[in-house]
């Protein structure tokens, strides 16, 4: 294979193809602390990988972030994966006229 060809190829990747997993460190009362999970904000929701659950990132630190669980905590497991959505969080307050 060239080098041309490499380029080629390399041009024709979706960049969403390529998804960051972290990993749950602890999970205690429906708080989530996963270490590996880059690049996400506060608000976000992640997604437990097999779980079928879901959670909203509370909480950035150094090292980790915080999520809260959407849903059964039960289910999830130390070394679990966790991967983002790229999207936030809503909800509408009140009514709309």
């Amino acid at each position: 294979m060239s080098h041309a060809d490499i380029e080629t190829n390399a041009e024709q990747l979706d960049p969403k193809t390529f998804v960051a997993y972290g990993k749950v460190a602890s999970c205690k009362d429906g708080i989530i602390e996963i270490v590996g999970l880059h690049d996400v904000m506060a608000g976000e929701v992640v997604v437990f990988v097999d779980k079928d659950v879901s959670g909203m990132i509370i909480n950035l630190e150094k090292n980790s972030v915080k999520a809260v669980v959407l849903g059964d905590d039960i289910k999830i497991s130390q070394d679990d994966l966790v991967t983002a959505t790229e999207v936030c969080f809503m909800f509408l307050l009140g009514t709309i006229c």
